[in-house]
């Protein structure tokens, strides 16, 4: 079974779950933004999908670029 890891505000997660509805494949949804994933989970993905944290962080946030764009210690958690 598969899992989105869906942000109902993100329109790139609205198209992915269309995409998993019209499928007819079994899914279930987990609104990240409410259940946070844990340290042990986001490893396990960076490790699935062979990349670096920063290479899924969206740089292009307000968020990131007022909080943590340029702080290297952050690349440290994992």
């Amino acid at each position: 079974m598969y899992t989105i890891l869906h942000n109902s505000r993100c329109g790139k997660s609205r198209e992915s779950l269309k995409v998993l509805e019209d499928s007819g494949k079994e899914f279930q949804i987990r609104e990240y933004l409410k259940e946070p994933l844990s340290k042990e989970e986001i490893k396990n993905i960076l490790s699935k999908l062979k990349v670096n944290p920063i290479d899924i962080v969206r740089t292009n946030e307000e968020d990131w670029k007022v909080n943590y764009k340029g702080k290297k210690y952050l690349m440290k958690i994992f």
